[in-house]
């Protein structure tokens, strides 16, 4: 969920004797793109320790064997200082498209694996949610909430922008915190809960018509948003969770059950995103204060693929359609010790 941290000094004379406060709270600092905590301050009041902590959202690049379940050669990719994660691939493999906050918002960029440099899709204007479109010519993605932008739950317009880039055209406007997933064959899909949250609208994209056929729905607990919703490269099965609980179902496209799998020993699942050969999915788990990512084969068997010591928030896995490589993506926090003064 892309999106910059605002933190800033506040400060409000209190009555020592009853703690309340003794006017309006002022603003003693004017600072963006990171956030503070853990404040001391010396016994003169001149001087303020506290913990200057930034999150950044990485990207990793490693390479897959034995079936999709273990990876090596891991490395930073793209390389950038700034918060940057990869949202897909190209058919053919070389290239991937990803979102990126270099120019101070979030845009869409693509770069081939062999080259240190990206080319500009689209500056300005994205939200959340990328996706490459069956063909691989165009990409759908959210743009900014029509209430503001996110994370403010509001309405949400499905863009659609060729590969090449130019101008986005809105297709249609979406429920609050909807999903979108394409395969590689056939055609993307828009999970849409409903004002109550009580269970999940599946339906098709048309890009000329917009929301197209409704395929199927599944129902949800209203007082949890982390229902999860993928669909397979081929473009026949979905895979869906109702909580982060589990299990995962697994579906036709039009919504009838084919399998359902538990996903033992694993908590706090999310994420989900097939294996290129469909015989498994990759998802996000927690564990030991870790957000890791496993593969989970139809059988509910579990293999930890990338350990993440410290990683938190959403947490996704992305393997090219050739079965080669697998990009991992996830939010870290960088923390340091800072001292202002005369503040």
């Amino acid at each position: 969920v892309p999106f910059l941290p605002e933190c800033n000094f506040w400060e409000m004379r209190l009555d020592v004797r009853t703690g309340k406060g003794l006017g309006a709270p002022k603003r003693i600092s004017k600072w963006t793109g990171f956030c503070e905590s853990g404040m001391s301050e010396t016994s003169d009041g001149k001087r303020l320790a506290f913990l200057k902590s930034d999150e950044k959202l990485r990207s990793f690049l490693a390479d897959l064997s034995d079936g999709g379940k273990h990876i090596s050669n891991f490395r930073r990719f793209p390389f950038t200082e700034n918060s940057g994660a990869v949202s897909s691939w190209t058919p053919d493999s070389t290239s991937v498209f990803w979102i990126s906050d270099h120019t101070g918002q979030f845009g869409i960029y693509k770069q081939r694996l062999d080259e240190s440099i990206d080319q500009p899709v689209l500056k300005e204007g994205y939200s959340r949610n990328l996706c490459l479109m069956p063909g691989g010519e165009s990409l759908i993605f959210f743009g900014p909430a029509k209430a503001g932008p996110w994370p403010v739950r509001g309405p949400e317009p499905v863009m659609e922008i060729s590969t090449d880039g130019g101008t986005a055209k809105e297709l249609f406007v979406a429920r609050p915190y909807s999903m979108l997933a394409c395969p590689r064959r056939g055609s993307c899909v828009i999970a849409e809960p409903s004002d109550d949250g009580s269970q999940v609208d599946v339906a098709a994209i048309d890009l000329e018509k917009g929301r197209g056929e409704r395929l199927f729905q599944f129902g949800a607990d209203p007082n949890d948003d982390t229902w999860w919703l993928a669909i397979s490269p081929s473009g026949k099965r979905m895979a869906f969770l109702r909580t982060d609980k589990g299990p995962i179902h697994v579906v036709t496209m039009k919504g009838e059950a084919f399998q359902e799998i538990e996903v033992r020993g694993w908590s706090t699942l999310e994420s989900v995103t097939w294996a290129p050969d469909e015989e498994g999915l990759y998802m996000s788990a927690a564990r030991r204060n870790e957000r890791d990512i496993v593969h989970v084969d139809l059988s509910g068997n579990v293999e930890l693929v990338w350990a993440n010591p410290g990683g938190y928030a959403e947490t996704q896995a992305h393997p090219s359609p050739d079965g080669r490589h697998i990009f991992l993506d996830g939010w870290v926090r960088e923390a340091n010790v800072e001292v202002a003064e005369d503040f």
